[in-house]
């Protein structure tokens, strides 16, 4: 009588076995006790029974399977769980140091066109200021009518050119 379905942990005929090692999830074949999705980090192996002692350089966890983030100088990486012992390089962070970090130099240089923008925007404001102002004293120093808009209305009364309201409606006097 074979057993269709182990609980978890368990193989065999009639799931008295126990999964040897270190299989992910705990789970392994009902037949054969091989791991089904492969070992935890740091072992290797059918059964995940190996524990990884050593791997090709920038490699780690089961059956090597992993690069190692930028460790300090260069260092080679935990064998098990891809830690940096000593930190990470610089350019990196994170437990595994595998995020790349915001380059300085980049954020600097952002900054300095940030400051350049602003000055260039500044000296135009500046400038055309200044092209206003000119153009508004050769303006007046020309001669040009004074558009003073104070007169009072006698002064108005004196002008040659005065229109009353008579002579709006079009009822001059003869």
């Amino acid at each position: 009588m074979d057993c269709l379905e182990c609980p978890i942990g368990r193989w065999g005929t009639f799931c008295e076995k126990k999964c040897e090692g270190e299989c992910k999830s705990e789970l392994c074949s009902i037949s054969t006790g091989i791991c089904k999705e492969g070992c935890e980090k740091g072992y290797m192996g059918e059964w995940c029974t190996a524990q990884c002692t050593e791997c090709e350089p920038g490699l780690y966890g089961a059956e090597c399977a992993y690069e190692c983030g930028k460790c300090f100088n260069g260092e080679e990486c935990n064998i098990i769980n891809g830690s940096c012992e000593r930190g990470c390089s610089s350019g990196a962070h994170g437990p595994l140091c595998l995020q790349k970090s915001e380059d300085d130099s980049s954020l600097h240089s952002l900054i300095r066109a940030v400051i350049a923008g602003a000055v260039v925007v500044g000296i135009l404001a500046i400038s055309t200021v200044v092209v206003v102002l000119l153009r508004r004293k050769r303006f007046f120093k020309d001669g040009t009518p004074d558009l003073n808009f104070s007169k009072t209305e006698n002064e108005l009364q004196t002008q040659d050119h005065f229109l009353g309201v008579d002579d709006i409606k079009g009822n001059r006097p003869p």
